[in-house]
């Protein structure tokens, strides 16, 4: 898994190019979060998750080489609404914070990115711009997320071809990415907590309200995922 991992990272940073010159101050703005910052992010993840009426829901880890994804694309400070990346591989949210963020404000975003905007038994889009930030939080097969941030001098809305000054653009890759195929996406299949994890999903990880699909792996770490726990 690390292995294929890292060809992704390549792979994917090879796609998405050079930073944009000029946007933002990559040797001041950059940041990775800290150790303390990585397992409040994960953990809002995973509890967002644990929220669902699913039977396959898997237990989202943290990785270090997603979080370098996730900090090369905020360094462009170009904000794209929707996901963005390798569907099905990986893919992205993003979240526009003051220059001044702080960890509240992340996890705020993440909270932000899963507000109720799509009805998982009638397949209705409340919100269609939000729809995907929101779908991928709650995507079963997600098993890995890595986040980062760059304050920016100027941040570009490639969508309404606005601009910001002086704020902070945050960004979680993750993988699998959710498959935006189809009109109407199932995000998870509806059931008791764990009775369909996918294979290589070896046991459950209980914690009220529900448990998490959790794969077994080795106490180790890598030159590319750092393991993260709560």
């Amino acid at each position: 898994m690390a292995g294929d991992l890292a060809m992704l990272v390549i792979v994917f940073l090879a796609l998405i190019g050079p930073g944009s010159g000029g946007r933002g101050t990559p040797e001041v703005g950059d940041r990775l979060p800290s150790a303390e910052q990585s397992r409040r992010i994960l953990k809002i993840h995973n509890d967002l998750r644990r929220l669902q009426d699913a039977a396959d829901m898997e237990y989202m880890e943290w990785s270090q080489s997603l979080a370098e994804i996730s900090q090369d694309t905020a360094t462009k400070c170009i904000f794209r609404s929707g996901n963005s990346g390798q569907e099905q591989i990986m893919s992205q949210n993003m979240a526009v914070l003051s220059s001044t963020t702080n960890i509240t404000e992340m996890t705020s975003a993440v909270t932000w990115w899963y507000d109720d905007t799509y009805d998982v038994n009638t397949r209705y889009c409340k919100e269609p711009a939000r729809c995907n930030q929101h779908l991928q939080l709650i995507w079963a097969s997600t098993n890995e997320v890595g986040c980062a941030y760059s304050i920016c001098d100027t941040l570009a809305n490639a969508e309404t071809n606005e601009t910001s000054d002086n704020v902070t653009l945050f960004v979680c890759t993750y993988h699998l990415g959710l498959s935006t195929s189809g009109d109407s996406p199932r995000p998870f299949v509806p059931g008791p907590a764990c009775s369909q994890c996918r294979s290589g999903a070896d046991w459950c990880d209980m914690i009220e309200p529900r448990g998490l699909c959790r794969r077994m792996y080795e106490q180790t770490t890598t030159t590319t995922t750092t393991r993260i726990q709560y």
